[in-house]
């Protein structure tokens, strides 16, 4: 028998399936995330300065940027209130708006401090005013998910926002942490300035190697359940791989809901037949 996570050993089936579905208390590190976690945590306690060195977080759809920028978020912030006395907002994480245009992404992010604006404000006082707000918030981390959103308009239009990136980060002193899909890494490189201030941190797509075998190892030992299901040896192994494309997404999707049913159906073991089933419900990249 495999020795339940430490968290649910003690806890009824329904807690441990809450424990499971749970995106802020589940997390399975990997070495990238924690690269990318301690590059986040240094940008937040480094000075602030006008030219201040930001991070980039590549990788395919379903590659798990969303879920480790939630988790970095969650585990770095109080609880936010602005209407209490001297508020303060470590880290502000938002996803990029659907538009090509530079006052929503400003709008955004006001709005993700509570703060109140005109859509007739122009674009330069929206900035004044966030930079004030990351003054008095003591923000020192500034995370945009999905920052390829941004990037759907004319070719000026996305130098406009790349412009405004750049701008926002020099005049707030505060680091940016970004996320996209490969195409993030183009929109940067089309601006040498900003290209210069952005170390880049690609997330894997896991194959048949040593890195995923330790991965599914960590991954079930996570999991908790009460027998052992060698998630990290053939043939589930290369089934996971399989089903999932081998994104990182699309894996936790899977081994979660499928431990959800070995627990509900009492074999406490996730099989090939469960793996199989389950696949046919994860949403698919278009």
């Amino acid at each position: 028998m495999a020795g339940p996570a430490a968290a649910t050993v003690s806890t009824t089936d329904d807690e441990r399936i809450a424990f499971i579905l749970d995106d802020k208390r589940f997390w399975v590190p990997y070495p990238e995330a924690n690269e990318a976690m301690k590059l986040m945590k240094e940008m937040r306690a480094a000075p602030r300065e006008t030219r201040p060195l930001n991070l980039a977080i590549i990788g395919p759809p379903s590659s798990g940027k969303s879920q480790l920028l939630r988790v970095f978020a969650e585990r770095n912030t109080p609880p936010y209130d602005p209407n209490e006395d001297n508020p303060t907002l470590p880290v502000l994480r938002i996803d990029m708006p659907e538009a090509p245009e530079q006052a929503s992404f400003v709008r955004e992010l006001l709005a993700g401090i509570g703060a109140h604006y005109s859509t007739r404000e122009p674009v330069d006082e929206l900035v004044r005013r966030l930079t004030v707000f990351s003054t008095s918030l003591g923000i020192e981390l500034f995370v945009v998910d999905e920052f390829h959103n941004g990037f759907k308009g004319t070719k000026r239009q996305q130098d406009i926002l790349l412009n405004l990136t750049r701008g926002i980060s020099s005049r707030t002193g505060v680091p940016i942490a970004i996320a996209g899909i490969d195409k993030v890494e183009n929109f940067l490189k089309a601006d040498p300035q900003l290209s210069t201030r952005f170390r880049r941190l690609h997330l894997p797509v896991w194959k048949e190697n040593e890195a995923t075998l330790m991965f599914l190892k960590t991954f079930e030992q996570k999991l908790g359940l009460k027998e052992r299901s060698q998630l990290a040896t053939t043939p589930l192994r290369s089934l996971i791989l399989r089903l999932t494309g081998g994104a990182t997404g699309q894996i936790c999707r899977l081994l979660r809901s499928s431990a959800v049913v070995a627990i509900r159906n009492g074999t406490e073991k996730i099989t090939e037949v469960i793996l199989e089933d389950r696949a046919h419900y994860l949403p698919r990249e278009t």
